[in-house]
């Protein structure tokens, strides 16, 4: 399943990507792909939300370049280690 996110999450708007990823959770597969390279702005709370659907299965692997503010997020972070990347749909083995 591939999820894709655009615009800016923070606050009340990351909530959205608590029920993208149960409802990933409903669907027969491995891999819950999300691709980020649209997303213009994500904090903390962004974060918290991926780092939530870490923890579940399918696990979410990113797609897609990410903005260098969300990449700057995740390394200053640390969290970069914990997510699995991919450059493009092709890298993840998407169609």
């Amino acid at each position: 399943m591939l999820l894709t996110a655009s615009g800016e999450f923070g606050g009340e708007c990351a909530g959205c990507l608590r029920e993208a990823p149960a409802d990933a959770g409903r669907v027969a597969s491995a891999c819950a792909f999300l691709d980020a390279s649209r997303v213009t702005f994500g904090d903390s709370s962004f974060l918290d939300e991926l780092l939530t659907a870490h923890g579940s299965h399918p696990r979410p692997v990113l797609v897609g370049a990410l903005p260098s503010r969300l990449r700057r997020l995740f390394e200053i972070t640390g969290t970069h280690r914990l997510f699995p990347f991919a450059t493009d749909r092709a890298g993840a083995g998407l169609p």
